[in-house]
């Protein structure tokens, strides 16, 4: 398995890592073929209570590869949904744990990598992390269900707000718009989320798994609905100038000069 993703267990409780810290975490190709084989793992694992997601270094994600974007500009739209469905379901798999998930936002969580931490139950962050969605900054739409998980956590105009001005936010927005349920000192946080887990640990498994249950069946919109949309939207931009102007300008720590084709 790759050394880019490392799962832990600590008596019932497991510990997920996205372990690239020179990328910053960025989601890779490589990372999302393991990532569903670690979650595999976990569901297969009646003895865990809860399971927790961090970022080795200084960062949770840093969002999506940009050499991976690069490639799907190459590439026909047919092709990039096709792609795109599938590298959103490697990671969103994390939904499909039974058990609680913490998203532990050690460092900065953006793009890709934010929507992934959006995707588990529960996110704690340090008050020094920020995060943002930031796809319509690169000439890029919404993906890694952004979209559909914003608005589910914080309703239509708060999506709407971060989705088209692609800002960051700090740590202590997010948590007042939602996001973020807990902020602590970047010495505290980690402690924060342990004794989280160890709490839901105490509780009845079985009550645990049914209440998430319940919880993920009162959500009316299908996830895969969204999905669909979203990888539409970014089959599309793969084809655009904007998006290579957009990658190029954060190469390049300059400003893009979007042309809209």
């Amino acid at each position: 398995m790759s050394d880019k993703i490392i799962y832990e267990k600590q008596g019932s409780i497991g510990q997920i890592v996205f372990n690239d810290p020179d990328r910053l975490n960025a989601l890779s190709l490589e990372m999302a073929e393991a990532f569903p084989k670690v979650v595999a793992q976990i569901k297969a694992d009646q003895d865990l209570r809860c399971v927790i997601l961090s970022g080795a270094g200084r960062a949770f994600s840093a969002g999506g590869n940009l050499d991976m974007i690069y490639d799907k500009m190459k590439k026909t739209p047919e092709t990039n949904h096709r792609e795109m469905m599938e590298f959103y379901n490697s990671f969103l798999c994390v939904r499909d744990i039974p058990v609680p998930t913490i998203a532990h936002m050690n460092g900065h969580a953006i793009g890709a990598g934010f929507c992934v931490a959006l995707a588990c139950d529960i996110r704690f962050a340090s008050e020094k992390a920020k995060m943002g969605v930031n796809f319509t900054r690169l000439g890029l739409s919404p993906g890694m269900a952004g979209s559909w998980l914003i608005s589910q956590l914080s309703g239509y105009a708060t999506a709407a707000d971060l989705l088209f001005t692609a800002r960051t936010l700090n740590a202590a927005e997010a948590h007042r718009l939602g996001l973020v349920n807990e902020v602590h000192s970047v010495d505290q946080v980690a402690a924060a989320v342990e004794q989280l887990a160890e709490t839901i640990a105490t509780n009845s498994p079985v009550a645990v798994r049914e209440a998430k249950k319940a919880l993920q069946a009162n959500v009316t919109l299908p996830l895969s609905d969204s999905l669909s949309n979203e990888a539409a939207g970014q089959a599309v931009c793969f084809q655009t100038e904007d998006l290579g102007e957009g990658v190029e300008a954060v190469k390049g720590k300059r400003i893009p000069d979007f042309k809209g084709r």
